[in-house]
């Protein structure tokens, strides 16, 4: 048996994250049986919650993620690649067969700025020893120098794209040419989506008698001003509350993502929560426990709709064929769910004034009251693309091709 080492979804704490995992690890073991699969994850916690996940028969390892300070070794670049990187690389190359680097949008500058060219430099020499696939991506964009870096370290390393506008950026402002368009994992069904089907029961909600929202922890991608933030979150709660056509509606408030403390979902949810007067609240429904995936995506898609700034619960609500409101932050939203999926779903809701002026809630308002006027249901034409994407994710016949010539 070859061993496959399976990096960036190390947190199972980030639904999103965790179901692209699950969803690679439980499809290809259906494709090659002989598959060892060696993931790197946070802690030892995160390794029990993938086995409760995947196929039993499925082998799979734990490997303790190391971090580095990447702030401790600027200036010292030269030290840190040979002394540390180099040496994991030999070790790779002797046990691995080869390196799966699942997406999502790890590699943009989003989250991590000019720190992005680290990770793009360790994939360069990784993929010089060992065959490297990014699979699930969303790549870029990239300012200044880094597109010429990009270009460089990318070159050799096989990309399954998530989107058909990564594709283009990737092949018309960086110059690659080594792209297949696939699509988002999380659109496959979860191994234990049908077990977990009816979960939502649990916290006393009825089926399509409630709303999901999903507001996320990473205020910062949205507004430089927390407490815009939090309000515009609140005033939407209470209209929906309010509003004639959700009478006697309950508001599911639901954490996608738990961990790193610096972004969970709970701490923004809680501090909304706490700021609405005591009448609104006997309408709310919190879900703040820690779930896997499956039953996440029970209450997502078991709801009226979904209004997040997680683009996972979007994903998820589509899957289950409910319609999602995405705020977005990122081109990855553009991308998937509207382009992709012709979806006009996507609000662009980056920056301080959408948010000052309160505009973003009459944005996400007028969604859905388009939403009401089409009985809340997403058509035919949504639906059935949602069926070809999730074909066209399991008849990628040339990953699968390339993964086994590899080992």
């Amino acid at each position: 048996m070859k061993k496959i080492l399976i990096l960036h979804a190390y947190n199972t704490y980030n639904y999103g994250s965790f179901m692209m995992l699950i969803n690679f690890i439980e499809y290809n073991y259906k494709e090659n049986k002989n598959l060892k699969f060696c993931v790197e994850l946070d802690s030892k916690e995160d390794f029990e919650r993938l086995k409760k996940e995947i196929s039993k028969e499925i082998k799979i390892y734990f490997i303790k993620k190391k971090k580095f300070n990447y702030k401790k070794i600027k200036g010292k670049i030269n030290g840190f690649l040979y002394k540390q990187l180099f040496s994991q690389i030999e070790i790779i190359k002797q046990k691995y067969s080869a390196v799966v680097i699942l997406g999502g949008d790890d590699l943009s500058e989003y989250y991590a700025g000019w720190q992005v060219s680290f990770e793009l430099l360790k994939i360069f020499f990784l993929s010089k020893k060992v065959p490297v696939f990014l699979i699930g991506q969303t790549i870029g964009p990239f300012n200044y120098w880094r597109k010429k870096i990009a270009k460089l370290t990318l070159s050799k390393s096989h990309i399954y794209l998530r989107d058909s506008l990564c594709k283009e950026y990737l092949e018309k402002e960086i110059g690659l040419n080594n792209l297949v368009l696939s699509s988002d994992l999380a659109f496959l069904d979860l191994p234990n989506q049908k077990k977990y089907l009816n979960f939502y029961k649990n916290f006393k909600i009825k089926k399509e008698n409630y709303i999901t929202l999903v507001p996320s922890g990473l205020v910062k991608q949205y507004t430089s001003n927390e407490n815009d933030y939090i309000n515009n979150w609140i005033i939407l709660i209470k209209n929906l509350i309010k509003n004639p056509k959700f009478k006697n509606k309950k508001v599911v408030l639901l954490a996608h993502v738990l961990k790193p403390s610096s972004t969970d979902d709970r701490i923004i949810i809680d501090k909304i929560y706490s700021k609405l007067e005591n009448n609104f609240k006997k309408n709310i429904v919190l879900v703040k426990e820690e779930l896997l995936p499956s039953q996440a995506r029970s209450i997502l898609g078991n709801g009226l709709f979904t209004i997040t700034g997680r683009m996972h619960a979007a994903i998820s609500t589509l899957q289950m064929k409910k319609p999602a409101i995405s705020l977005a932050y990122s081109v990855k939203y553009a991308g998937i769910i509207g382009k992709d999926l012709e979806l006009d779903l996507v609000i662009e809701a980056k920056g301080n004034t959408i948010w000052k002026n309160k505009k973003i809630v009459f944005d996400i308002e007028r969604k859905v009251k388009d939403l009401i006027s089409s009985k809340i249901k997403l058509n035919s034409k949504t639906q059935s693309k949602i069926k070809m994407l999730k074909k066209f994710i399991k008849q990628n016949k040339e990953l699968v091709l390339q993964l086994n010539n590899c080992i």
